[in-house]
């Protein structure tokens, strides 16, 4: 049960609650629906309520006519009503409400928080894809006469969004997000001053993971001058996002096989290491230098037939981390 399904204890028993929806967009969408009997009924009942219209101040009153009523649904049909803020909707329920079934509410609130304290709450997270973040804040009142406070600055570096909180804007007791997008490896960082305080929220970049990288072996065969099968020409690559290529300090590749001969072979393109005649019955280990853009090496391995062989990469990061990887050449048996 959400929180705001506490206040149908009292006269908000009959009024539907959608619990993914605010307390606002629920209340809009029964007087919207309502009749005017129904309406009456309600208030007649306890509830005080306004009709929040643009530019029209709003007053709670309990003698609103049919008439009015109906004007009401006519604009809010036409799009020329608005959402009730956070001052209108705590104004509503102090007055419709006993103190028992607010009290219960506001604890429902602080409790599901998650940093279960009143006050000026927020909090940030990463998205999946590491490039966003989402900044939450919200206002949890300490009693229903604690009313929300208002947006003095939204400060924000690292990253940018297309709907900053603005100075005026008051901060909902269900909480109001901005999505951020990274502009870079910085940290994100989220200033919000209010005239109730200042909360304060930093996003690093997740680390890169060893899952997200990897080595990528690519072979095809190759000829002799005559035409014949010789072999397989392997093309190795570590692969993985910009940003953890950017991390590599060098790469060692170990190659196991108890009859291999590695032959020497022309550059073609960029190549960031060099591979010489290695005798047979040895572990052979090369190092080699690599760059974010092309952190790979090509060699050639001639092998005797049904042989298998393995490759494997450990992966120096500037950090000081050693990552591991290993393929495994198949089989080739007829």
């Amino acid at each position: 049960m959400g929180c705001d399904e506490i206040l149908q204890q009292g006269v908000f028993d009959t009024i539907s609650f959608d619990s993914n929806r605010s307390l606002s967009a629920n209340l809009l969408t029964w007087l919207a629906s309502a009749s005017y009997s129904e309406f009456k009924q309600k208030v007649d009942s306890g509830l005080r309520v306004g009709l929040p219209l643009e530019d029209v101040p709003f007053e709670i009153k309990d003698d609103y006519s049919v008439d009015e009523l109906e004007k009401w649904k006519r604009e809010y049909a036409a799009g020329k009503t608005r959402s009730f803020n956070e001052h209108e909707i705590l104004q509503i329920v102090s007055r419709s409400v006993n103190k028992s079934i607010v009290d219960k509410w506001l604890e429902c609130y602080r409790v599901t928080s998650g940093q279960g304290r009143t006050g000026l709450l927020s909090s940030i997270e990463t998205g999946a894809g590491q490039d966003t973040a989402v900044f939450t804040a919200r206002y949890l009142p300490t009693s229903i006469n604690d009313l929300p406070p208002s947006v003095q600055s939204f400060q924000l570096s690292g990253a940018t969004t297309n709907y900053p909180l603005i100075a005026g804007q008051l901060v909902p007791l269900a909480g109001v997000s901005v999505l951020l997008t990274r502009m870079s490896e910085s940290d994100i960082v989220v200033v919000l001053n209010t005239d109730k305080g200042t909360v304060t929220e930093r996003s690093s970049m997740p680390p890169i993971l060893p899952s997200q990288m990897g080595l990528y072996v690519a072979y095809e065969p190759y000829f002799t001058p005559a035409g014949g099968a010789a072999g397989e020409t392997f093309s190795l690559s570590i692969t993985g996002p910009t940003r953890g290529l950017g991390q590599i300090e060098s790469v060692i590749y170990r190659l196991n096989h108890k009859d291999m001969v590695v032959v020497p072979r022309p550059a073609e393109g960029p190549i960031t290491a060099e591979f010489i005649r290695i005798p047979r019955f040895k572990i052979v280990t090369h190092t080699a230098s690599v760059s974010a853009n092309d952190p790979g090496s090509r060699f050639l391995a001639k092998t005797k037939e049904h042989s298998v062989f393995q490759i494997i990469a450990s992966v120096q990061l500037r950090d000081g981390n050693v990552w591991q990887y290993e393929w495994k050449f198949p089989d080739r048996k007829p």
